[in-house]
């Protein structure tokens, strides 16, 4: 029993599996979902054991004795390639990217496309061929033959030291399994709402077939390809190996409008329709946006509408930053938990900026003095810091050192402790260093901060809040586990002890919280559900609020990768390497946007 279950729009197989693996027991099958949200969704619905398509390729390689293998982040990828690049431009080996080695950006854009190329099912013998084979003239062949070399340093270099990117592993699994009797530790596996598999995945899902039931539930209907384009691809890959089977699973009652949206979405017409059940909300601003939601999300709340019957989808949470802090104001609960932005944090600029001045008396003045101005200065160090700005604008002064001079003069005693201990810390950070010496320098400093005490009194004379004291704590204890994860990172990419200017481990520092977030405060997961509209296939709610729908955010206009355009990606194909394109990007979100119109029962 290996089938491929295609279900209609705005269906899900996922139901119909649950079930299934209910009869058969649980202790020897799993549920492979593609997100958090609809994982505690299948829980909610009688799942027992869900887990994501990498969990398939770990648990696998741990049941054949291949626990403990030594997994690289994103970032350690990135020296990686970096170190690459550079030996090769030393070599004069870059003619075609020589100029681009040193650009910012440069060296993600390779590392993405390294990954791309890993996806793409084809082994590294074979995108090194194809590529050199590609013989195409000029810079052009140019650069394929550097991509080409550049790809295969990477690859042999984590073969070397046997470390594994999240590609690396899956090829291990795949090896795994075409090996004499390998252990798998499942008689039945059943994905659902995938809505593609790369390369990988595909000959992953192939070779555990020999081993294992497969059962895949897609969302597709051949007779819409302007919906489904997106999951075209996977639906021909999985039906080269898979039995295929239409599963019609029972539709609930929808509004009049919304039962002919979901019919007809995409489809060529003469006639629109709008019914009661499909509201079009045109403002101003995101702001707006955000507030009309909401209050119409109040209103059906103040009806007695249950919150676990409204759902608020967005293309893409970077653009709603303030949801949750809006959401809070209109006294709405929410899924969303209370977050701040690591790299938004007072502590985290005061670190950023005392790195930036280390070598503060041989500096210009302008750069302690910016310093001193950051607000965690005047929370964690008890001197008027006014006072000092203030003689910045009464005098040019040519060095920090003339600066601090005339500061002491005016600061009392015991104000001149204080910011002698702040001279003391910035002192310990070396002006030319490894990067093993700069975080465990950075490290010290947050030791000495004695946050929590110096917080803590200040909340006793009541300077500081509650909020910010918990705030400083945890960009704390964040900032540790950062300084920790780079100097892992550049010992696995070789470049712990290259040495650097502070300038430069500041921005490396910099770069590093950038994503990071702390939770300040935990989702109520009874409130109003608000994700992302990729995370949602098969479910149904009475009221569903879709956010963003303008040009460049929904659909979102993206390129996958500027080394290689649209053009160049789809000759690549003829050559063995699928690598994802543009049009690729716009249909799924037609999918995406199809998916959560299906989702609404009344409105």
């Amino acid at each position: 029993m290996n089938k491929l279950y295609y279900v209609p729009l705005g269906c899900s197989a996922r139901g119909y599996f649950i079930n299934e693996i209910a009869e058969k027991g649980w202790e020897s099958s799993l549920l492979v979902l593609p997100s958090g949200v609809l994982q505690s969704r299948a829980f909610k619905e009688g799942a027992v054991r869900v887990k994501n398509f990498d969990d398939v390729a770990t648990g696998l390689l741990n049941a054949n004795g291949y626990a403990g293998l030594q997994r690289i982040s994103r970032r350690t990828q990135e020296l990686i390639v970096e170190e690459i690049l550079q030996k090769y431009a030393h070599d004069n080996k870059l003619d075609y990217f020589n100029v681009l080695v040193e650009k910012k950006g440069f060296v993600k854009a390779v590392t993405s496309l390294i990954g791309q190329l890993s996806r793409s099912g084809a082994k590294m013998e074979e995108i090194y061929e194809a590529l050199n084979g590609w013989d195409r003239p000029g810079k052009l062949g140019l650069k394929d033959r550097e991509i080409a070399a550049v790809y295969t340093a990477y690859r042999q270099k984590l073969k070397k030291e046997d470390w594994f990117d999240v590609e690396g592993l899956y090829r291990l699994a795949v090896y795994v399994l075409q090996k004499d009797n390998p252990v798998v530790p499942w008689e039945n596996l059943y994905f659902s709402e995938f809505y593609r598999f790369d390369g990988l995945q595909i000959e992953l899902l192939r070779e555990l077939k020999k081993h294992c039931n497969i059962n895949v539930g897609l969302m597709y209907d051949p007779k819409r390809p302007e919906i489904f384009a997106a999951t075209e691809h996977a639906f021909a890959d999985l039906s080269r190996f898979l039995d295929m089977e239409k599963l019609q699973p029972e539709l609930p009652e929808r509004e009049n409008s919304l039962k002919i949206l979901t019919e007809y979405l995409g489809e060529e017409s003469s006639a629109v329709y709008f019914g009661s059940g499909i509201k079009l909300l045109e403002v101003a601003s995101r702001e707006q946006e955000i507030r009309t939601v909401l209050r119409s999300v109040k209103k059906l709340l103040q009806q007695g509408i249950k919150s676990s019957e409204i759902l608020i989808l967005i293309r893409d949470f970077s653009f709603y930053a303030g949801l949750r802090n809006l959401s809070d104001e209109y006294g709405i609960p929410v899924s969303l938990p209370l977050t701040a932005k690591l790299n938004n944090e007072p502590l985290t600029e005061f670190m950023y900026l005392l790195v930036k001045t280390a070598a503060y008396s041989a500096a210009a003045a302008g750069n302690l003095c910016t310093l001193m101005g950051c607000q965690a200065v005047k929370m964690l160090f008890e001197f008027d810091t006014e006072l000092l700005l203030r003689l910045k604008t009464e005098k040019l002064y040519q060095s920090a050192d003339s600066f601090v001079a005339d500061g002491m003069e005016v600061l009392k005693d015991e104000e001149q402790q204080e910011l002698n201990r702040l001279l003391d810390l910035i002192k310990t950070v070396p002006e030319n260093a490894c990067i093993s010496e700069y975080c465990t320098a950075a490290d010290n400093i947050l030791e000495k901060l004695d946050i929590a005490s110096k917080l803590g009194s200040a909340y006793k004379n009541g300077s500081a809040g509650y909020d910010a004291i918990k705030n400083y704590i945890l960009a704390a204890g964040k900032l540790k586990d950062i300084l920790s994860l780079l100097q892992s990172d550049y010992a696995a990419g070789g470049m712990l002890n290259k040495k650097i200017s502070a300038q430069d481990f500041a921005d490396i520092l910099y770069e590093a919280v950038q994503g990071v977030e702390l939770v300040l405060q935990k989702g109520d997961m009874n409130g109003v559900l608000i994700t992302e509209a990729a995370n949602i296939q098969g479910v149904y709610y009475p009221y569903v609020f879709l956010l963003g729908v303008r040009e460049g955010e929904f659909p979102s206009v993206k390129t996958e990768n500027w080394i290689y355009n649209d053009y160049e990606r789809a000759a690549m194909e003829a050559l063995g390497i699928d690598l994802p394109g543009t049009i690729a990007g716009l249909n799924e979100d037609k999918y995406f946007f199809a998916a959560a119109a299906a989702a609404a029962l009344q409105s």
